[in-house]
C-alpha cells in the first residue's frame, strides 16, 4: 500500500480512538455519580435521578460499536 492510496491515516490505524471514547464515557459517569452523591445528602430527590443518569451513561459507554459505522473526515488536496 502506497503513501499516496492512503485517504486518511486514521482509517488504516484508528490506534487507540475507541478505548479513549470509553474513557471519556467513564469519565462522565463518574462526574455525575459524583454530583448526584453530593446532592444525596441536601436534595435527596434530585440526587437519587442523576445518580441512574450516571448509570445509564456508564452503560452507553460500555456499548461496542459497530466497526464501519463511523464517519471518516473527508480530505480535499
Amino acid at each position: 500500500m502506497s503513501p499516496a492510496s492512503i485517504d486518511d491515516i486514521e482509517d488504516v490505524d484508528p490506534g487507540l480512538a475507541r478505548e479513549r471514547t470509553e474513557l471519556a464515557w467513564t469519565r462522565t459517569a463518574i462526574s455525575f455519580a459524583a454530583v448526584g452523591g453530593a446532592l444525596l445528602r441536601s436534595h435527596p430527590a434530585a440526587g437519587v435521578p442523576i445518580l441512574a443518569l450516571s448509570l445509564l451513561i456508564w452503560e452507553l459507554g460500555r456499548r461496542p460499536g459497530k466497526p464501519g459505522t463511523g464517519h471518516a473526515r473527508a480530505r480535499h488536496l
